[in-house]
């Protein structure tokens, strides 16, 4: 004899050593010498709970991890009631089709009325289980008095009997005699339960037919039970015969082979489903609470589908964003979770809102697959987080430790910035600012905002900013391909849900140019109406003026009303922001160097023959001398790409001749070359520009200049003779 050790579920390999080194595996003829391992079982439930002492009953035990092992012993514990010792009684148990385990009650030899005895199990003979289940014995009972003790045949009644002993029991069944007379001298007792031949029976008797189901719903529950069924019965006649033959108008029902009870009342039967194993289980019940016959719906079986409670996970990072929405309603959502079951299709998916006991709001949802379902926020009275539960028969809803909340926020209110426009250019690239005056999440991290350019069928979705400590939001418009007057719709949960903004904005074409002005003269102090001939304007009432200097004679000035007298030409905007369309951009990047590139912001002019020309400010010192690369961009992102020849083996006498766009240089202050090329025979007019340091230079010299001309020789260019060096005067 020998210890099991612990091992893994399942049949093993026993091998037998002599000598503590040398094993042989022992052959077992049949499966009763295996020796099999299983895990710890458990008793569920028992059905029946009770059973006479003096006769033995069929008991069915349901649990987990029920084996057939062969070996399967029941043991009845209870205490005697002469000496009051514990006896035990073992019966053998076996292992049915539906893994439950049927065994016979023993007879007990007690006097006493009522016995309370322990049930416990044991797949091996040996081990029992730790926790027991109750179980009573009875001698004998009689009804010790019925109340009323008569009653009229036309009308139903009630009746209440008295039991003597009580008795713990978990399923009581009467059986009701009538006797009656087929002459005086001849009584008759008959049961009206059970099989009756008709041609025994009087001319008064009544027949009925068994009553069709005409409906049962829902189909499916939770396997923990719970689930209130409804069946309703299409003939009324059945209903008045039950009422009359049955105090308490139960009818017994069979879930598979899990027994239930239920109520009738009006035709409609209720029953609460008891806990199942998971799967399709047919549903029985009977009207004589002897038969049970199968529930039928136009001829076809009914089956009641059980399944796992489904629970509800929290959202990931990708749907963080869809976790909130306006009490108005109507945000899609989409929970994630699994178990979720698409059930029977009279059975309705529903999705609550719980805000708690006495308020939650409950729509419907769709069963996508086992891990999504999708609803539509409703309407709510109230601001806050809901808690998000699910239901798949449209009775039952999930509970997790992990719940899913819902955040309800006040109807999103904007207002429009002072200096925003209220109309932009065709071409778009218009800057619009909005203030949130309320109407936001508790958490702003989540906020993902989207705006839609509505106009009748046309829509354009773009991008919005949302800065979190002024609460406001900043896009830009989107090229439009015809004059027009559009709408605003906002988004904050990344377009998933848009609300109207009750904003407008007005497309129209781009500006045309100035023809004339009228005066083209004024003083300095300004104050100067002028008039500005510029035919097919389209008046926004945002029209607003430019003025930039043409020439200056310092270089440090730069303002509308100068002191002196200035020459300076007028621009116009039709909403006092946005020139002709997006941004423009000038990228300088160094010859050798490109990431030493900088980027001014550029404007757009325009002369009386369309030409437009883009003008930018290089502020003295943002590069260093040498050459560079001169580039455009009209986002912001990408900049054009134009072949320039190498400066250092190209001159640009040779970029002259092959019309292609030399890189552009930048000088060491105080003076630069503005002529980088002559002949080689002289006479070529040099011009050097300066400026006031230039200037003070030349004034102390008398009005005296020379320039001297060097020659450079570069590395691997020229191979003839350079000339020397030449001073010649300047003017």
């Amino acid at each position: 004899m020998c210890c099991a050790p612990a091992f893994p579920v399942g049949y093993c390999q026993v091998f037998v050593s002599f000598n503590d080194q040398q094993y042989t595996k022992c052959s077992f003829p049949c499966r009763q010498s295996s020796f099999l391992y299983f895990q710890a079982p458990a008793i569920s439930h028992v059905s029946p709970v009770c059973s006479p002492s003096h006769v033995g009953s069929t008991v069915l035990i349901r649990g987990i991890e029920l084996v057939d092992t062969g070996t399967i012993q029941l043991r009845f514990t209870y205490a005697d009631d002469r000496d009051g010792r514990h006896v035990t009684q073992i019966v053998p148990g076996k292992l049915n089709q539906d893994g439950a385990i049927v065994c016979q009650t023993p007879v007990l030899k007690v006097s006493q009325s009522m016995v309370y005895s322990r049930l416990d199990l044991s797949l091996n003979g040996c081990e029992y289980t730790d926790v027991g289940r109750p179980f009573y014995f009875y001698s004998q009972h009689k009804l010790t008095k019925v109340e009323p003790s008569g009653m009229a045949l036309e009308l139903p009644t009630s009746q209440r009997l008295y039991l003597s002993p009580e008795i713990v029991s978990d399923g009581i069944q009467l059986r009701l005699h009538v006797s009656y007379r087929m002459s005086p001298s001849e009584p008759v007792t008959m049961s009206v339960l059970g099989p009756v031949d008709a041609t025994q029976l009087s001319v008064g008797s009544q027949y009925y037919f068994a009553p069709v189901t005409h409906r049962m719903a829902p189909l499916s529950g939770f396997t923990t039970g719970g689930t209130v069924v409804t069946l309703t019965i299409h003939d009324s006649m059945v209903a008045i015969y039950y009422a009359s033959v049955q105090a308490n108008h139960t009818i017994p029902f069979m879930f598979g082979n899990v027994s239930a009870c239920g109520n009738l009342c009006d035709s409609v039967i209720t029953c609460v489903a008891p806990p199942l194993p998971a799967g399709h289980h047919a549903v029985h019940m009977a009207f004589n609470q002897q038969s049970f016959q199968p529930v039928q719906i136009d001829g076809h079986p009914v089956y009641f589908e059980a399944f796992p409670p489904p629970q509800v996970a929290p959202p990931d990072a990708a749907h963080a964003s869809v976790q909130f929405g306006p009490t108005c309603g109507g945000t899609p959502l989409e929970i994630q979770g699994h178990g979720f079951v698409a059930t029977a299709s009279d059975s309705v998916t529903l999705v609550q809102f719980w805000f708690s006991h006495e308020s939650n709001v409950v729509v419907p949802g769709t069963v996508v697959n086992a891990h999504v379902v999708t609803c539509v926020t409703p309407r709510v009275d109230r601001v806050g987080r809901a808690v998000v539960l699910v239901s798949c028969n449209g009775q039952q809803f999930s509970d997790a430790p992990h719940h899913l909340t819902f955040e309800f926020h006040a109807p999103t209110v904007l207002s429009l910035s002072v200096a925003c426009p209220h109309s932009g250019s065709l071409r778009g690239g218009t800057a619009i600012q909005f203030h949130v005056v309320s109407g936001l999440p508790q958490d702003l991290s989540h906020v993902d905002a989207v705006v839609n350019v509505v106009e009748r069928s046309m829509i354009r979705t773009t991008p919005a900013a949302f800065d979190r400590s002024s609460r406001t939001l900043s896009f830009i418009t989107p090229a439009w391909p015809y004059p027009a007057h559009v709408a605003f719709d906002l988004s904050l949960n990344k377009g998933t849900f848009f609300v109207p903004t009750c904003m407008s904005f007005l497309y129209y074409s781009p500006p045309p140019p100035i023809r004339g002005i009228c005066p083209a003269a004024g003083p300095v102090g300004g104050r100067t109406w002028v008039e500005v001939e510029c035919p097919g304007v389209v008046d926004t009432g945002e029209v607003t003026f430019k003025l930039t200097p043409i020439q200056s004679s310092d270089e440090d000035q730069d303002i509308l009303q100068p002191p002196v007298v200035l020459v300076v030409k007028a621009n116009f905007r039709n909403n006092g922001t946005s020139d002709y369309g997006a941004p423009i951009q000038v990228q300088f990047t160094p010859w050798g160097n490109p990431n030493l590139a900088v980027i001014v912001s550029g404007s757009v002019l325009c002369d009386s023959n369309n030409n437009k020309t883009i003008e930018c400010l290089l502020t003295q010192g943002s590069l260093e001398a040498g050459y560079c690369r001169v580039e455009l961009s009209l986002n912001g992102q990408q900049f054009s790409a134009t072949e320039y020849p190498d400066p250092r083996h190209v001159s640009p006498l040779h970029v002259v001749y092959r019309r292609l766009l030399f890189p552009f240089r930048v000088f060491v202050p105080p003076f630069f070359v503005a002529t980088t090329f002559g002949s080689a025979g002289g006479g070529s007019r040099v011009l050097i520009c300066g400026g006031h340091k230039l200037v003070k230079y030349v004034t102390r010299g008398d009005g005296k200049c020379h320039v001297q001309l060097t020659p450079v020789r570069l590395l691997g260019q020229m191979t003839a003779k350079l000339p020397d060096k030449v001073m010649v005067a300047a003017q």
